[in-house]
């Protein structure tokens, strides 16, 4: 189980239930608690998670409820969980992720290419504080955009969907003028049906 120092297990018997889901799905490579799934137009489409930010604790604004394990694209690295069985056959790549960035979203896809499952499990946890993408997570983006282009059009994390077809340096400068763009949609959506 790999786990950010500021994640809380809200109740005594947390790891048993984990233990029970991830008993119940076959060909487990990788679990956690907040992943997204393919496809989907927004990280609030793609998102699957319980889980609290903050200080007060408030809900993830993005993501769907669930209430079994669910498959994903990938998993967030505030909590997974490998079976030794499978960290033994596929370590952490650390060329392509070598500080503390996206090395569960890269395990993913690398799971996911040797026939193992990658799930989402239904236990909360609170994580103390919100993620953030700094400089060092665009460039290890980048490396693994680049590594799993062959199978992979977008790739989907908690901070975005990113296409492996088009420089990240372009991706970078778009988001913004499309995330205004869609929300300026969203906002006549909201006039013409009022």
């Amino acid at each position: 189980m790999f786990i950010h120092q500021d994640v809380l297990l809200p109740s005594p018997d947390w790891l048993a239930k984990a233990e029970s889901y991830l008993d119940s799905v076959s060909k487990l490579g990788i679990a956690g608690v907040a992943g997204m799934v393919e496809g989907g137009h927004s990280n609030e489409e793609r998102g699957r998670n319980i889980i609290t930010h903050g200080d007060p604790p408030e809900a993830w604004k993005w993501g769907h409820p669930i209430t079994k394990p669910e498959p994903v694209q990938t998993l967030d690295e505030l909590m997974v969980i490998i079976p030794k069985s499978a960290f033994e056959k596929k370590p952490f790549d650390e060329a392509t992720c070598s500080g503390w960035d996206l090395y569960a979203v890269d395990y993913c896809l690398n799971v996911k290419q040797a026939g193992f499952g990658v799930y989402v499990i239904p236990l909360s946890v609170h994580h103390g504080s919100r993620g953030r993408a700094t400089e060092s997570y665009f460039i290890t983006l980048n490396k693994v955009l680049k590594k799993h282009k062959a199978h992979y059009r977008r790739i989907n994390t908690t901070l975005g969907s990113w296409s492996t077809m088009y420089p990240l340096a372009v991706q970078r400068r778009v988001k913004p003028v499309h995330k205004k763009f869609q929300r300026a949609v969203r906002k006549a959506a909201d006039l013409v049906k009022s």
